[in-house]
């Protein structure tokens, strides 16, 4: 079973945004290191292109370190078999007859390309999310600005203590809700 709700935003960006939730700050998120991981050697033609265009894409907007480098393969392959699912569709159509044993046609039935293609795109869709690739993803990116150097996992020391005491209060306000919870349900003495 997957995780529920929706995935965790960044160390750094809950600070910058203000940490709204008052939740517990990750002080030690790993950081990769910053490299293009190179093309691998298995990948089709197609997905070699989509590769190296994607990888220059990332590497300008500075999102591209070692840890992605799965996910591009990912990416890189999906988008070479969609490309060849809507080329088919392109020369062939969208739907084939099924005749009977006179010729005649009984009725028309959809290309499995179809449904490839569909889900392919799907796929591409929350791949294009997670890289950033799409208007409203790239306004929940946070990036260091060019030149600067530091470590992303830094946190100023005031927004740390700010942070830890929000926490703090966050955690015994939940405590004393449990607790009231308890006690109402007759589970506490």
């Amino acid at each position: 079973m997957g995780r529920r709700g929706p995935p965790p935003k960044p160390t750094r960006m809950r600070l910058l945004e203000g940490n709204r939730g008052k939740r517990r700050i990750n002080e030690y998120e790993p950081q990769p290191e910053k490299a293009a991981p190179p093309c691998p050697r298995w990948l089709t033609p197609e997905a070699r292109k989509v590769w190296k265009r994607v990888a220059a894409l990332l590497r300008k907007m500075r999102l591209l370190t070692v840890a992605e480098e799965d996910a591009l393969v990912a990416y890189a392959q999906t988008f070479a078999r969609w490309k060849a699912a809507e080329e088919f569709l392109a020369r062939h159509g969208d739907v084939y007859p099924i005749r009977d044993d006179q010729g005649r046609v009984k009725c028309m039935a959809q290309f499995p390309q179809v449904a490839i293609a569909r889900h392919l795109l799907a796929v591409l869709k929350s791949y294009q999310q997670e890289f950033g690739f799409t208007p409203s993803a790239r306004t929940r990116l946070s990036v260091e600005p060019a030149g600067e150097h530091h470590n992303a996992a830094w946190i100023p020391e005031d927004q740390l203590r700010e942070a830890r005491q929000a926490s703090k209060r966050y955690e015994a306000r939940e405590r004393r809700r449990e607790r009231k919870e308890r006690k109402e349900r007759g589970d506490l003495d």
